[in-house]
């Protein structure tokens, strides 16, 4: 079982869109349950979030919140961000098959152009990370998901593309 972890400040249309990108998950069995990690929103994000069974933090601490989370692995994503393409199956079959830490291929359709990778850094969670609990436990506190996924070095990239959150403006 999977739990997913977004991270979101003032992101309520992309988290809508993450969250419903999400459900096939959900249906398959995959995901286990949601954790919004909120920063000071001042939209409805909380409403959003409410309105798909997610829990919503908005206090919070990653060490305490992964000890809350049902999950075996946790996948960390930017609110706006959707995997697209087989990534149900993909993730089911690195979790049983492959392990560690793994991220998705960057979107084909939503490349960035040369200026914008030279002029800007892309998050931390741009093409999302997925780990084994257990790995993911072993934070620190004051941790955030974005440091915790910059630190990480994954070896394996899932066959599954991540639209970034980025692409809502196409």
């Amino acid at each position: 079982m999977l739990t997913i972890i977004l991270e979101t400040r003032n992101a309520e249309a992309g988290l809508a869109h993450s969250l419903a990108g999400l459900v096939p998950g959900a249906v398959e069995g995959l995901v286990s349950d949601v954790l919004i990690l909120d920063h000071a929103s001042r939209d409805r994000a909380r409403e959003v979030a409410d309105a798909a069974g997610a829990r919503f933090f908005t206090e919070w601490d990653l060490p305490g919140v992964l000890a809350q989370a049902r999950g075996n692995w946790v996948l960390f994503l930017e609110a706006g961000a959707r995997p697209t393409g087989r990534w149900i199956e993909d993730l089911a079959d690195h979790m049983a098959l492959r392990g560690g830490p793994a991220r998705f291929t960057r979107s084909r359709l939503h490349r960035r152009g040369l200026w914008q990778r030279l002029m800007h850094r892309g998050s931390a969670l741009e093409l999302g990370l997925l780990l084994p609990m257990a790995l993911a436990r072993a934070c620190a506190p004051g941790q955030t998901p974005q440091s915790l996924v910059a630190r990480a070095k994954p070896r394996h990239r899932l066959a599954s593309e991540l639209l970034p959150a980025s692409a809502l403006g196409d």
